[in-house]
């Protein structure tokens, strides 16, 4: 009964701009904008967009979000819903990109984007922000304010010859990592664990544990060796 309705409001819209001969309703009920020959239940045709556009509305398809103020947290949304259950009796929405304002300011149109998919927790819905892009460019991977231009909250794995391996893992207090710093005579891999550097590399190939090195190992400590050592 919905798609009927939907189409019969079409039909309606067509009356009047079906002349121009730039859209169509297909027996399928694939529907065309700005094309003849749709090739998807909605195929929207239209000038491409300039990235460097400054209209403060030009897109393809827009989606309005309306209300009475500018509220953070509260936008537009694309969602996507699929089955929820096994024969398909229900459905869901469990994926979405939603764009709100960045802040509350008045006459101001920052905003940021966040990419979300729902999850279950304590027996409940809820979404969870997978990607979320602020308006001054960070980027933040289970975060939801990101302080740099990206900020990961969280493992990241990466993988070599079907071995997956950590290169970075953060603590919750963010105070256990390891940093690459660059630079043209001061490169070095440093490894901190509890707000004190534990370990660095430098480019020189010394190696440092408690202290920065000098010679090809360096070591501010005592160091045990339960076998003997050989050359």
């Amino acid at each position: 009964m919905k798609k009927l309705t939907f189409l019969i409001v079409l039909a309606l819209i067509g009356v009047t701009i079906w002349g121009q001969d730039t859209n169509k309703i297909k027996s399928t009920g694939d529907v065309g904008i700005g094309t003849t020959k749709p090739q998807a239940t909605l195929h929207i045709k239209s000038a491409g967009i300039a990235e460097s556009s400054l209209i403060n509305k030009d897109a393809n398809l827009i989606i309005e979000g309306t209300g009475t103020s500018r509220t953070i947290g509260q936008g537009a949304a694309l969602g996507f819903v699929v089955p929820a259950t096994t024969d398909g009796s229900s459905s869901w929405q469990q994926g979405r990109i939603l764009v709100t304002p960045d802040n509350s300011a008045n006459y101001n149109a920052a905003g940021r984007m966040y990419l979300q998919t729902r999850y279950n927790i304590s027996g409940g819905w809820d979404w969870r922000n997978n990607l979320v892009l602020t308006s001054n460019g960070n980027v933040g991977i289970g975060i939801t304010n990101p302080n740099g231009q990206l900020e990961v909250r969280g493992s990241i794995y990466y993988s070599l010859n079907d071995q997956v391996k950590t290169i970075v893992h953060t603590s919750g207090d963010g105070n256990s990592y390891f940093n690459f710093i660059g630079g043209a005579t001061n490169s070095r891999i440093g490894f901190q664990i509890d707000g004190s550097s534990k370990m660095s590399i430098l480019n020189s190939g010394d190696v440092g544990i408690g202290k920065i090195p000098t010679t090809k190992l360096d070591v501010a400590g005592n160091i045990k060796c339960d076998t003997r050592l050989s050359e």
